[in-house]
């Protein structure tokens, strides 16, 4: 696929970190772990959906739609085989689990239709992911659960790298999004683009379910509009790691708006220590 290097076994981890800080997309493909854990969301999905659950939006109402697609993202992050098998493909990928900080395990639906915003339907515009969590040194994570199409699927703009495009960072605030929440109160998940990129611009990750792409969370990326009459389910999740925070590795920011890091967003594989705590604790920050 142009624009993305594929691979059949895992690169060093440093060496991943700095190609990815370099702008690259890289898909591992054939990955036995990867494959375990497929087999795994699969099962959840399906005993949730039926059989078929790309087409589940047909058989569902919306508000039936968004209740089952909730109750299996609240099962993605407690489920214990599914942290086991997250845990085993990271190491796989050489991860080690003292050093490695994770945010939350996600599996994502997008149903066919018009952009949506609420959770757990939402389909998100332009972003970078840094935008929101001031952390250059994350690295993001997607795989598709059921097959993708140009239509039903992540876009990428890498052309974008290393190219300013207008946000909203300076009217966003991490604090101001924990404390609406805690109010019960509506607030943007995340700063978004103020304006959307031409079409052709656009990247669609077409990689097959058992492929895992891989990129750095400073790469512009947003949801296809779904027109294709069937439902994205994917999964994501988002990595720090404490070798690349001491070396001060990590993606340039060409137009985020500094603000709040986002260290609480992130777990210790290894004792599901807060990534601030643990900083705090070495005397890092």
């Amino acid at each position: 696929m142009a624009g993305f290097t594929t691979l059949d076994s895992p690169l060093a981890r440093d060496e991943l970190a700095e190609r990815l800080f370099a702008g690259q997309l890289i898909v591992y493909r054939g990955m036995p772990a990867m494959a375990r854990l497929l087999e795994l969301s699969r099962s959840r999905v399906e005993a949730a959906l039926g059989a078929d659950p790309e087409r589940a939006a047909e058989r569902f109402t919306l508000a039936e739609l968004r209740e089952r697609a909730a109750g299996l993202r609240r099962d993605f992050e407690q489920d214990e085989e599914l942290r086991a098998a997250f845990s085993s493909l990271f190491e796989a990928l050489g991860f080690l689990p003292q050093e490695t900080f994770g945010d939350r395990r996600v599996v994502r639906f997008v149903p066919p239709g018009p952009r949506r915003e609420e959770r757990p339907l939402r389909s998100l515009p332009p972003h970078r992911d840094t935008w929101g969590s001031n952390l250059p040194a994350q690295i993001n994570w997607w795989a598709p659960v059921y097959p993708v199409a140009a239509d039903r699927t992540m876009l990428l703009y890498p052309g974008y790298w290393d190219r300013p495009i207008a946000n909203t960072t300076p009217d966003w605030s991490l604090d101001d999004l924990f404390a609406a929440r805690a109010r019960g109160e509506a607030y943007p998940q995340l700063p978004v683009a103020r304006e959307m990129p031409q079409d052709s611009e656009a990247l669609p990750c077409e990689i097959a379910p058992g492929d895992l792409l891989c990129f750095s969370g400073a790469q512009l990326h947003g949801s296809a509009i779904n027109v294709s009459g069937r439902m994205r389910i994917s999964l994501e999740t988002r990595t720090v790691s404490l070798p690349d925070l001491e070396k001060r590795r990590g993606a340039p920011n060409v137009d985020g708006h500094p603000g709040v890091v986002a260290y609480r967003w992130f777990f210790r594989a290894s004792d599901g220590r807060r990534l601030d705590e643990a900083l705090n604790a070495a005397g890092r920050d």
